[in-house]
């Protein structure tokens, strides 16, 4: 089940965040989000545990993915296609028509993902990621 996430909702979502990204958000960065009108988030959950989740911005009638992460005990199963999808969904509920986000040049499974969404390479950002320091492609969705 994808649902819009509730604040009880942050601790599994910064638990997640922290395994797959050691320069995670800080727990009161995601409590910020929360807060933000502009910011929504998802949760993907099985039988009441938190599997995935992802964090959107809006602004206008652009929408800029934040970040989307599956728990890695759970990669290979289609969660991280299944969150896309509803955020695409939940986007444009909410007024977005195109969407945007920064992705590691390295991290090619993401980068087929978005590809099979219909994200275009739009650019790239030198020096975007810390830890290791890494390029970032910027990819873009002009409609859905």
């Amino acid at each position: 089940m994808i649902a819009e996430a509730k604040p009880r909702d942050i601790d599994e979502i910064h638990r997640i965040f922290k395994l797959v990204d050691k320069n995670a958000w800080g727990r009161q960065t995601l409590e910020d989000a929360f807060e933000n009108e502009n910011c929504f988030f998802l949760v993907l959950k099985q039988e009441n545990k938190t599997l995935g989740f992802a964090a959107v911005m809006l602004a206008l009638d652009e929408a800029e993915l934040l970040y989307i992460a599956v728990d890695p005990h759970f990669y290979g199963r289609g969660f991280g296609k299944s969150l896309l999808a509803a955020v695409l969904g939940r986007a444009k509920e909410k007024g977005a028509s195109s969407m945007y986000l920064e992705v590691r040049l390295s991290n090619h499974a993401a980068v087929s993902l978005y590809e099979n969404f219909g994200f275009k390479k739009s650019a790239s950002r030198r020096g975007y990621y810390q830890n290791p320091s890494e390029d970032a492609l910027v990819m873009v969705l002009t409609s859905f």
